[in-house]
């Protein structure tokens, strides 16, 4: 009985498993959380632009920026 017990729960674990879908980023093909957009057009994902983007304080962006 026991054994039925857990060859009836792995089957259920499998299952789960199975229906749960991965999403790949269509930019480098990483499997990935989220998915970076503009208007529609895919930027990439938290795995291809991690090394890209650069955080800068937008008063110092400003400053750097700024036409005169």
């Amino acid at each position: 009985m026991l054994e039925n017990g857990m060859v009836l729960e792995m089957d259920r674990h499998l299952k789960d498993l199975e229906s749960q879908k991965n999403v790949f980023c269509p930019m480098c093909g990483e499997e990935c959380e989220t998915i970076y957009t503009l208007d529609g057009d895919v930027l990439g994902c938290e795995n291809c632009w991690d090394d890209d983007i650069i955080q800068t304080n937008s008063w110092d962006w400003l400053e750097k920026n700024e036409r005169l």
